[in-house]
């Protein structure tokens, strides 16, 4: 993920490319769990201005993201989509059980080579495994 002075000086170029304040992608920069698709959209605005010459939403609600006119005079629509992991909550909850483990056990004075966790969940589920893991601030 981007540094806060990196994202602000991306969209900042990438304000400059399209020639227009990106205020959806502002809102989404501000809230974390649509950050990471924000900083996607930027990344692809920034790469498609620096093939030739972009038009932002064209036709808001109509089209694709991005309209690039590259230099050979054709015309390359993109459509700019971020896809979440399918389960990204899991896995982030699944991480911090992990670093709590490995934490108490530094507490413990227990080397963290000595340990072997294996977080596979419920096998039975039609869709796939299933972990029944504690919210993050239930901890203890």
């Amino acid at each position: 993920m981007l540094k806060e002075e990196q994202a602000a000086e991306l969209l900042a170029r990438c304000e400059a490319a399209v020639g227009k304040e990106l205020s959806q992608v502002r809102g989404n920069l501000q809230n974390a769990q649509t950050r990471a698709a924000a900083v996607w959209e930027l990344l692809v605005i920034d790469v498609a201005f620096q093939i030739g010459v972009i038009e932002y939403e064209p036709h808001p609600g109509g089209s694709p993201d991005i309209r690039l006119h590259i230099p050979q005079g054709r015309l390359v629509w993109i459509e700019v989509a971020f896809l979440y992991p399918r389960f990204w909550r899991e896995e982030r909850k699944s991480e911090e059980v992990v670093n709590w483990i490995f934490q108490e056990a530094e507490r413990r004075g227990i080397s963290p080579y000595k340990i072997q966790y294996r977080l596979d969940g419920n096998w039975k589920n039609k869709a796939g495994p299933i972990r029944i893991l504690p919210e993050l601030h239930k901890r203890k």
